[in-house]
């Protein structure tokens, strides 16, 4: 499945953000503490087109805990760009018993750590669409929003244009939002 998704900074305070989507509807479905450590073999992070070829060369050992329920996995999320643009994601991931242990595998067969990315989130719902907001430690408030339709079959005109209807919809709630909608966490860190 095709993954479409964008991901936008929000100007709000946390407890502003509730407050605007309490009004409109929303409700909170699942808080989340997420842990992830991106590794890859032979890091190269000189310039912005290096930093963002390691990430997408990169594997993602999450440590997450939503509502009290932990979860341990690993992730390759194959991400495909036109005009420095994602388009969408594929991911493939398993679940693992130990994040030290996994990080220790990955580090014996030459990978290194380039970037944690720590952050707590609170997922809102209002039965039709969910917006993970993530409070990203060292970066600030972020919205994500993933369509969950598969876009298999979508050229890059229909995703670009879903990715602006998708802004759109959360602009109607009234929060104070960027107009990037690609706004990668670990890119970011990386490049500060």
């Amino acid at each position: 499945m095709r993954q479409v998704e964008i991901t936008t900074k929000v100007k709000n305070s946390m407890e502003e953000i509730n407050e605007v989507l309490i009004k409109k509807g929303f409700e909170i479905i699942r808080k989340s503490r997420i842990e992830d450590k991106y590794l890859v073999q032979n890091p190269r992070l000189n310039s912005k087109d290096e930093i963002e070829d390691t990430i997408n060369k990169s594997v993602l050992v999450r440590y997450l805990n939503t509502n009290g329920e932990e979860t341990k996995k690993i992730t390759y999320k194959n991400k495909k760009y036109e005009n420095k643009k994602l388009q969408y994601e594929e991911k493939t991931s398993v679940k693992i018993d130990n994040v030290s242990n996994a990080i220790a595998i990955f580090e014996k067969l030459g990978f290194e750590k380039i970037v944690e990315v720590d952050y707590n989130c609170i997922v809102y719902s209002n039965g039709n669409v969910e917006f993970a907001i993530q409070d990203v430690e060292k970066l600030g408030i972020l919205l994500e929003y993933e369509n969950l339709e598969d876009f298999q079959n979508a050229s890059t005109e229909e995703i670009e244009k879903t990715k602006k209807e998708m802004l759109e919809e959360v602009k109607k709630t009234g929060l104070n939002v960027s107009e990037d909608t690609d706004i990668r966490k670990a890119y970011e860190l990386l490049k500060l």
